[in-house]
Order: C-alpha cells, then structure tokens, then sequence
C-alpha cells in the first residue's frame, strides 16, 4: 500500500470516530500501518477522554491480534521445516549405518 492510500485509508476510517461499532469493525479489516496511524491518532492513555482511551485501547488490541496471528503463521512454517529436516537427518543416520554395516562385511569376507 502506499503512504497515500494509507492516509486516505485511514482519514475514511477517522471518520466514523463518532461511531464505535463501525470504528472497530473498520479497524478490524485494516492494513495494520493505518492501525498504527489511527492508534497515534487517538492520542496517548490519559491525555484524551474516556471515549478515545477505549477506542485507542481497542485498536491495540486489533495491532496485538493481527501482530500475533502473523507470529503463529511464521512459528509454524518454522516447525513444518524442522519437522521436515528431521526427517532428512533420521534418513541420512539410517543410511550411514547402512554404509556401515556393509564395510564391516566387506572387512570381514576380505580376511
């Protein structure tokens, strides 16, 4: 997205401030820069009404969301991939015991 769709984003959900449940939702399907920009927006806790601290509080807790769901999704492509190279290393171990097992029979039928 761009610096300007996400003002524009952002300046449109502004808008309906004075409507908390279509705020939210808003927020909700947002790009998480225009999250960030409208939790600015909202001000720092204490410096603003009660009204704007839960709608700020509200909009973190969205950033948190989506922030964590995104973390879950890249852990689990780590352990997909750690599963995957175990695998590898369980076959690599099998073979090299093979390989072993054959020179110690090699060895044995050359005395």
């Amino acid at each position: 997205m761009s610096d300007e769709n996400i003002k524009k984003s952002a300046d449109k959900i502004w808008q309906s401030l004075d409507k908390p449940d279509k705020f939210m939702g808003m927020i909700e399907n947002a790009d998480l820069m225009v999250v960030r920009i409208l939790i600015a927006r909202l001000g720092s806790t204490g410096s603003t009404g009660a009204r704007f601290e839960a709608l700020r509080d509200g909009a973190i807790a969205v950033l948190q969301s989506r922030l964590s769901a995104n973390q879950t999704k890249a852990l689990n492509s780590l352990n997909i991939s750690t599963s995957f190279l175990a695998k590898v290393g369980i076959c690599v171990a099998v073979i090299a015991v093979l390989v072993a097992i054959v020179q110690i029979i090699i060895a044995l039928c050359i005395r």
